[in-house]
């Protein structure tokens, strides 16, 4: 065997050993097997043991992304490269929402456009190592009378709104008639969304006491009856929540004090009136 065919074997074998380490032999580093473009967390609900669709956001990358059932998530942020310079840096909050619970936020640092991990909130392995449990501010349920009816039902139902807070006070908006009755709610179902408003303004409610709002509605839609199906009855009830971020309510397009269809993709844990309509007897 030539004597450079032992040269290009003794080349080879010292670079496979020199990938193959965790140390790089010239220099003290450790070279970091894991992506720093990636972070996890996990953040639940107080009192609530499914912790699934709870809106996680990043500021600057405008990133979103829901908890599963465990209050789990996982943040990607685009390579370096993509972004703007060499990389975008900074201190940046995450915020994490549901609309009847207290938004909170870690902070992370981000260097050249990569997470370090270590810092800030961040543990060594790019884990939020904050404890994170929102607060339940409101308690909002639904109950509706009868609950079945017939598409040509002509009489009134009663939609009856239960309201507690679990803090000391709770700022809502809404719209409430003159005699302080409820006047917007949806009537929802897998193929349809019908928006009820009696016409009144929208105010501003301090909550601090337990309370009761009722509206009677004889559910015939723009003037005709309603179509068979199994309804939820979800009233219009906004939280105000002063530290959410614009671009985060942006989100939900229409924000949350406008009584459009986008009110209802805003995360929130209520307990809907239900309302099955039945086809008329013959």
């Amino acid at each position: 065997m030539s004597k450079r065919y032992n040269h290009k074997i003794g080349f080879l074998a010292l670079c496979i050993a020199f990938f193959a380490c965790t140390t790089n032999p010239f220099f003290e580093d450790k070279i970091k097997s894991y992506d720093k473009q990636n972070i996890k967390g996990n953040v639940v609900l107080q009192g609530e043991k499914n912790n699934a669709g709870i809106v996680v956001y990043l500021e600057e990358f405008e990133i979103f992304t829901k908890t599963d059932r465990n209050g789990d998530f996982k943040i990607t942020i685009p390579q370096a490269y993509t972004q703007s310079g060499t990389g975008i840096t900074g201190l940046f909050k995450i915020y994490y929402y549901v609309a009847n619970y207290k938004l909170q936020q870690s902070t992370v640092f981000i260097n050249r456009g990569e997470f370090v991990f270590g810092e800030a909130a961040l543990t060594d392995e790019g884990v939020i190592r904050d404890r994170l449990i929102l607060q339940k501010l409101l308690d909002i349920r639904t109950d509706v009378n009868p609950l079945k009816i017939k598409n040509n039902f002509t009489g009134m139902v009663k939609v009856e709104v239960f309201i507690r807070n679990r803090v000391d006070s709770v700022i809502v908006f809404t719209h409430l008639s003159k005699t302080k009755e409820l006047s917007s709610i949806y009537l929802t179902s897998n193929d349809t969304v019908h928006l009820i408003n009696k016409a009144s303004n929208l105010v501003s409610v301090v909550i601090d006491t337990p309370r009761v709002w009722n509206m009677y509605v004889d559910w015939r839609i723009h003037g005709k009856p309603i179509l068979p199906d199994n309804y939820k009855v979800i009233p219009f009830i906004s939280v105000y929540q002063y530290e959410i971020p614009e671009k985060l309510l942006d989100y939900f397009n229409a924000g949350t004090i406008r009584f459009t269809k986008d009110f209802l993709s805003i995360p929130y844990r209520r307990k809907s009136g239900k309302l099955e309509v039945d086809f008329a007897d013959n």
